[in-house]
């Protein structure tokens, strides 16, 4: 099932939506590769969802664009939008999530973060809720890069927080 469910999320976020179309289905896909000491994260989401979400989040501070640019110009938005609806935490602790860059592909926005920490992790866990407050049937993929392993996670409004064993 949950191979399904990535392969769904891939073909999803790789078909391009025409010009002025809604989509019907709410999903984000989250990669997060954890290394040695630090862990990369890139979130791919549909550029539309993204703007509307900054536009809630801060409607004073929002710079109005097009969807291939508006990212660019409500970086800080994005940032604490982020910090408020994505937490990952290392064995309990909360990591600080640096904002790296995005790109546009298409109608999707690629978000890249990175965090470090001094110790191997034994418990990753993810609370993200991001595009939940305005789409209550968003679905926030992960999946988990650790070594030769893979852990996924689907979660959605009901689900709550989750976590996967790193320790091999």
């Amino acid at each position: 099932m949950r191979i399904i469910i990535l392969f769904s999320s891939i073909l999803l976020m790789t078909t391009p939506l025409s010009e002025g179309n809604n989509h019907a289905l709410y999903i984000s896909m989250t990669e997060v590769n954890v290394e040695k000491d630090s862990l990369h994260v890139v979130i791919k989401i549909f550029s539309d969802d993204l703007r509307d979400a900054l536009k809630n989040h801060a409607p004073l501070h929002y710079q109005p664009t097009d969807l291939s640019q508006f990212f660019s110009l409500n970086k800080t938005i994005a940032k604490e939008y982020f910090e408020d609806r994505l937490k990952l935490f290392a064995d309990k602790s909360r990591l600080t999530l640096l904002l790296e860059g995005h790109s546009v592909e298409g109608d999707i926005h690629s978000i890249s973060f990175q965090s470090r920490f001094t110790k191997p992790i034994k418990t990753l866990s993810v609370d993200a809720t991001f595009l939940m407050e305005l789409f209550p049937t968003q679905v926030n993929v992960f999946k988990i890069n650790n070594g030769e392993s893979s852990h996924f996670l689907k979660i959605t409004n009901n689900s709550g927080p989750q976590s996967v064993n790193l320790q091999n």
